[in-house]
Parts: structure tokens; sequence; C-alpha cells
């Protein structure tokens, strides 16, 4: 099973994913009214998934590759065999993209903040 980071011309292939964490943001509006307890409320879908993922990599080219491939302007797709409902197409979200360096173990970690979009 693999995990795959791609641009559609770069793939990268991470050795692990240490994490994904997603969050959706409500769409619904709420109109409070004057005299009442309970507001008028407008139904709408969430908003597309956002939050981040944490990539291991066990050497440093391929986490600078992935560093690198988001710092582009672009519109990425994460793929997962092994977390189908993980995978999305993406692009980097404010938080940006960060690289860690694991001292001890000189292993690398890239986290990147993504927001989900439609291709």
């Amino acid at each position: 099973m693999a995990e795959t980071i791609s641009d559609g011309t770069t793939t990268i292939t991470p050795y692990l994913v240490l994490s994904y964490e997603a969050q959706q943001a409500g769409g619904n509006v709420l109109h409070d009214v004057i005299g009442r307890g309970d507001p008028d409320v407008t139904l709408r879908p969430a908003g597309t998934r956002a939050g981040s993922h944490e990539f291991f990599f066990l050497t440093a080219a391929p986490a600078e590759a992935c560093r690198v491939l988001h710092a582009r302007a672009g519109v990425f797709s994460f793929s997962s065999d092994a977390e189908p409902t993980t995978s999305m197409t993406y692009v980097l979200d404010e938080g940006g993209v960060t690289t860690a360096l694991d001292d001890r173990k000189k292993r690398w970690v890239v986290t990147v903040a993504y927001r989900e979009v439609s291709r």
C-alpha cells in the first residue's frame, strides 16, 4: 500500500504518513430574532476539508522535494491506498509547509497545511 503526493508532473512517496487532521467549517447561517430564544436558520452544506498532513521521510532529499513541491503555486493530489477516505485534491493553506529534523534519529517530518478543492 502506498501514499503519494503529486502536482500532476512530480510524484513524491513519503515513507509514512504520521498524521492526518481535517476540519469542515459549518455552512449554516444563524439569524437571531429579537424577542425569540431560538434563531432562524438557513441550512447550507459544510465547507471542504481543511487541516494538515504530517509526512515522514528517512532522508533530507525527499523531504526537501516535498517542501519545494508545496512551495510552488499549484493544485496537489494526495492518494492513499491504506486510508482512501483521506485522499483529496488540495492547495496549500495559510499554515504553509513546515520541515522539521529529528536530531536524534536524523529523520525528517514535513507538515503541510491544506485546503481541499475541486479540480
